[in-house]
């Protein structure tokens, strides 16, 4: 994708107007580093423009430049009380926000603009934070209703709730809600009014993925490690497995295969589990060479994936099984129980973040792009360390809101 081809996805998506592929391609645009760091530019430029947007619409001449002084004055004040990291709007993204205007303005008065405008967003006015989601309700049976402001809301197999929200079951409903204070199940007829409570002082990292506004996820302590961008991102198995025959997940690049070494460290002379030329996902269980040999409970193994033919890309993980296993997933999990299971395997002691993972990136659209859904796997990549995977999530965490 050329940067032109990047800049008109980011107008539609920012605007409003994109499809269902726009932002499928947006997620495979922002995987690259570099194309995040782009978008976040041409975010700004466009809450920029936004923001002066009723000015910009009452020009109609072009209009005497701010002067000189006035506006170096307002730039050092600028720079003194904030130190931005990075400028406000780089080169690029300015040309991209003012080729949007076209001749309206000269660009001398656009800049003069966009100063003021971050001036305001700096030191007068911050920009209005999104709401943190107070609960997530998921659906088992019949058809739940939610209220917002008394005007009921579409039905949606979940959905996420805010303060102020109104959760009626008529008698042959039932779900799930998700709070702060953990998963519990409802059963109709019931009604629940949604209000702000107590919050403690000092949340889990799993209170402040699901329950922290958009902002503030960066913030929090989420990525607990960081690990380089040159090795292979593994996502499963990892940490702790409760799954005998565990699907085997990683990052692969377009076009390359893989080979696989999976051994038993407990017992060394125990032959490996070996593939070669494969790519994600591998399902242990579909195997006939592997399914016979299940791993074992309260075992440590050791997994090592390159990309076939280079042995200097292999990455190693050793995870552990549970000495007391779970019952296995279905073969067809409602996506109930996939939502239900992928937060209970985050919240055990210890997390199984990898069987998680390979829940929630199992999920069918548009479910796998659902607010409750990306923040489970923040919360998982942030665990892991997998940087690049957590600030691509975030941003699309940042879209919804």
């Amino acid at each position: 994708m050329t940067d032109s081809e990047f800049e008109l996805l980011a107008s539609r998506i920012l605007a409003g107007e994109a499809s269902a592929e726009d932002r499928h391609a947006l997620d495979r645009a922002l995987a690259n580093p570099q194309r995040l760091r782009q978008f976040d530019e041409l975010r700004i430029a466009w809450t920029s423009l936004h923001e002066t947007a009723p000015l910009l619409d009452a020009i109609e001449t072009v209009p005497e430049p701010m002067p000189a002084h006035t506006l170096t004055q307002l730039l050092e004040e600028v720079r003194a009380r904030h130190q931005p990291p990075a400028p406000i709007l780089s080169l690029p993204a300015f040309a991209w926000a003012r080729s949007l205007l076209g001749n309206k303005v000269a660009l001398a008065t656009l800049a003069a603009v966009l100063a003021v405008a971050a001036y305001y967003a700096f030191n007068l006015r911050p920009f209005a934070t999104p709401p943190a989601p107070i609960g997530y309700f998921i659906v088992t049976h019949g058809v739940p209703s939610v209220l917002r402001d008394g005007t009921p809301m579409s039905s949606a197999p979940h959905r996420v709730l805010w303060p102020g929200d109104e959760l009626r079951l008529e008698a042959n409903a039932a779900g799930w809600l998700l709070t702060v204070d953990g998963l519990s199940q409802l059963n109709g007829p019931r009604t629940v009014a949604l209000t702000d409570g107590e919050i403690a002082a000092e949340l889990t990292p799993v209170q402040l993925a699901l329950f922290s506004p958009p902002s503030k996820l960066l913030a929090d302590p989420l990525l607990t490690t960081t690990r380089g961008a040159d090795g292979i991102s593994v996502y499963s198995p990892r940490s702790t497995t409760a799954r005998l025959m565990p699907a085997i997940l990683w990052r692969a690049e377009s076009n390359a295969t893989y080979d696989l070494a999976l051994r038993d460290e407990l017992n060394p002379d125990t032959p490996p589990w070996q593939l070669n030329g494969v790519r994600p996902p591998v399902q242990f269980a579909n195997l006939p060479a592997w399914r016979d040999r299940p791993l074992q409970p309260d075992g440590v193994y050791r997994l090592t994936i390159q990309q076939s033919g280079q042995p200097l890309s292999a990455t190693e993980i050793t995870f552990a099984t549970t000495p007391a296993l779970e019952p296995p997933p279905t073969a067809d999990p409602s996506l109930a129980s996939s939502f239900t299971a992928a937060y209970e395997d985050l919240t055990a002691a210890p997390p199984r973040t990898g069987d998680a993972l390979a829940t929630l990136l199992s999920l069918p659209e548009p479910h796998a792009n659902s607010e409750l859904a990306l923040r489970l796997r923040l919360l998982a990549f942030g665990a892991l360390g997998l940087t690049d995977e957590f600030q691509t999530t975030l941003a699309q965490i940042r879209l919804l809101h």
